[in-house]
């Protein structure tokens, strides 16, 4: 139990560790602050505990290949028997308030808050959908507005961007599914579509044309 423990605070620790580096690697090669930061919420653990072994620039080599993508997420969904985080997220089965891979991803993006604001950076926090989560009767799958709560409630600005998703009648064709869980170029357009204008009201708040 100690050693679980150690190891997950150690995870932790580089998983917020990594936030900062990719920051500050930026700053470096462009010499420059930019006025805001959109990031992605942080997203848990993808890969199933059985393929955690394999070196992520292994994994990202074989995702070049649709049919090997498409052949994982198979694969994946029969090991884990729909028990891994993103599917019982989807089925109101994770203790929200006590988890510790929520309390994780929230403690990161707090960091990651005051680091920008340090340096008078705006950072917003970007909600994307996966393609499952249309599969669920609207509004019922509760940890996107238990993200968007603790959002509000800690000075991040939230953007749910399935409000725009909801408005299309075949949402899978907003991703590259079944051989990929990444946004297609129509979903690229749908979610651009409504990052623009927060971006847009920010920069012009600022001053800037």
């Amino acid at each position: 139990m100690e050693q679980s423990t150690a190891d997950h605070q150690g995870m932790n620790e580089t998983k917020r560790g990594c936030a900062k580096v990719s920051i500050n690697d930026f700053f470096a090669k462009y010499s420059f602050s930019p006025q805001i930061i959109l990031t992605e919420d942080l997203r848990l653990e993808g890969r199933p505990e059985w393929l955690r072994w394999l070196p992520y620039r292994v994994i990202f080599l074989l995702k070049r290949s649709a049919l090997l993508t498409f052949l994982r997420d198979r694969v994946a969904a029969i090991v884990n028997r729909d028990e891994d985080i993103p599917t019982l997220l989807l089925k109101n089965k994770i203790d929200l308030e006590h988890d510790p891979n929520i309390q994780d991803v929230y403690a990161t993006l707090l960091e990651m808050r005051d680091y920008c604001a340090e340096r008078n950076i705006r950072l917003i926090v970007a909600s994307i959908p996966p393609v499952n989560l249309f599969w669920f009767p609207k509004d019922s799958v509760a940890y996107i507005k238990h993200f968007q709560s603790f959002c509000e409630s800690n000075n991040l600005e939230f953007i749910d961007l399935s409000k725009g998703f909801w408005d299309v009648k075949d949402t899978d064709r907003l991703y590259m599914y079944p051989w990929d869980g990444h946004l297609s170029p129509e979903g690229h357009v749908i979610a651009a579509g409504q990052l623009a204008p927060v971006l847009v009201k920010h920069l012009k708040k600022n001053g800037s044309n």
